[in-house]
């Protein structure tokens, strides 16, 4: 019954190897509920700012408990969605509003991380490499919607595109706050965000000018 609820050809390797496992038992009590789709997406990203602030204090033990955080709001965020089909009420909005609220826990996220980095390491390039890291995240996105709308598929699959996901990128925080890093594994991470975006980029202008081609 998981695939009747869930969104495999959207789901990254974190998604689709743990998240999903869990969001769906989550998403079946809660579809017994008065639990509104909408009110799952609010408590992720609500989720997400709590563990921003923890992020901020620089401190390793609130560092740990905000990573852990980020990964419960990642598998929540796939819980509207499901209780949402379950409920026959999916939405235009709720969609929107999911992307949204996505979009400002991402910048949450790095604004935390970064002050909290910025708090042991004052040095002006700690909120420069921060803004190049979340300028990655949201380009990713973008760039992965823009490639749907225009080519009417997702871009080309790899593990570079599967790097750049949010499942991947918020357990990838969370294991970089586990071993004391969360700043050096968010910006590894938006780098690849990055790397994913040329990616796509480089394989569509080699599909469209392939060589010998003029």
């Amino acid at each position: 019954m998981a695939h009747t609820i869930s969104k495999p050809s959207e789901d990254g390797i974190v998604s689709s190897l743990v998240n999903r496992r869990l969001s769906i038992m989550i998403s079946r009590y809660l579809a017994n509920t008065r639990v509104t789709p909408n009110a799952v997406t609010t408590a992720s990203f609500l989720t997400c700012l709590v563990a921003a602030f923890l992020f901020g204090l620089g401190q390793y033990a609130a560092a740990v408990v905000a990573g852990l955080l980020i990964q419960a709001a990642s598998i929540v965020d796939g819980c509207d969605g499901e209780i949402a089909r379950l409920k026959s009420q999916a939405s235009p909005f709720g969609a929107y509003l999911d992307t949204m609220l996505d979009r400002y826990a991402d910048a949450a996220i790095v604004v935390g991380l970064s002050y909290g980095y910025w708090v042991r390491h004052p040095h002006p390039g700690v909120w420069i490499v921060g803004f190049l890291s979340l300028a990655g995240f949201m380009l990713a996105s973008y760039a992965r919607k823009e490639y749907y709308i225009r080519y009417r598929g997702g871009p080309p699959a790899g593990i570079i595109q599967q790097l750049s996901k949010r499942d991947v990128r918020l357990l990838g925080i969370m294991l970089g706050a586990l071993l004391g890093r969360p700043y050096a594994a968010m910006v590894l991470l938006g780098l690849m965000s990055h790397i994913s975006v040329v990616w796509s980029m480089g394989s569509e202008l080699k599909m469209h000018n392939p060589p010998g081609v003029s």
